[in-house]
């Protein structure tokens, strides 16, 4: 098993970190994410979600005055990872629900990358009812069926976002529905100040950390704390924004 070692005393750079060695007589913190979000090999927003992830928990081992080791590993062997006390906790974007409830402790949410609606027309935010409105799409068929809240909505598909974000400046449709991490890619990069992205989400898709209950409780508290007072700082704001995770 390999680990990127993050250390509260040295700043890295993204282009810097190295894979080593863990060692398991280091003062670490040893916390997994699964494979797929490490290697960004199967989701386009892994090389910004990783940044973020590891800029966070550089401010995290900074806080508590530890070293960090971020772990990959089999999404299978998610339960097996935490029972055998190879890692302290897990990343993931698992869903909260009293079956997997019953299992882990989940964190409070740390970061939101759920499916959103854009806009050109704020005044379309104050209420958010899009019934009737021209919706565009991309991934229809995986899209498609989170707009049945709205069964009035006209969709028109588009080839690429690329083309619905245009049409979206052109008013030909309304909204766009999109991922808010591409989201926020296309605001900041071509449409800062004239788009905007809505508040309720589509579909939820949250990050936390998930532990075992008992011998993982006091882990998680110190993890809730630390993650609370970088949102009360302004940290992980900062990051987000750093990340394209967020629009400016």
């Amino acid at each position: 098993m390999e680990c990127m070692k993050i250390y509260p005393t040295k700043f890295f750079f993204l282009w810097l970190f190295f894979l080593t060695s863990c060692s398991s007589n280091q003062d670490v913190w040893k916390i997994a994410a699964s494979d797929n979000l490490l290697q960004g090999q199967k989701r386009d927003e892994n090389p910004y979600l990783i940044g973020f992830l590891q800029e966070a928990l550089l401010e995290v081992s900074k806080k508590n005055g530890v070293a960090i080791e971020l772990i990959d590993y089999p999404q299978e062997d998610f339960r097996e990872t935490l029972r055998t006390n190879k890692v302290d906790g897990v990343f993931s974007f698992k869903e909260k629900n009293p079956v997997s409830e019953r299992r882990y402790l989940f964190s409070a949410p740390i970061l939101d990358l759920g499916v959103y609606f854009v806009v050109a027309n704020s005044s379309l935010l104050r209420n958010e009812d899009f019934n009737g409105k021209v919706v565009g799409l991309v991934e229809d068929k995986y899209l498609a069926p989170l707009l049945s809240k709205y069964p009035n909505v006209i969709t028109r598909t588009c080839k690429s976002y690329a083309e619905a974000f245009t049409s979206l400046e052109k008013n030909e449709i309304e909204a766009v529905v999109a991922q808010k991490i591409l989201a926020s890619q296309f605001i900041n990069e071509f449409y800062l100040g004239k788009m905007e992205i809505s508040s309720k989400p589509l579909l939820k898709n949250t990050l936390t950390m998930q532990v075992l209950h008992g011998k993982g409780a006091h882990f998680l508290e110190k993890i809730d704390r630390t993650f609370s007072d970088l949102k009360k700082e302004g940290t992980l704001e900062k990051l987000e924004k750093k990340w394209s995770l967020r629009s400016f």
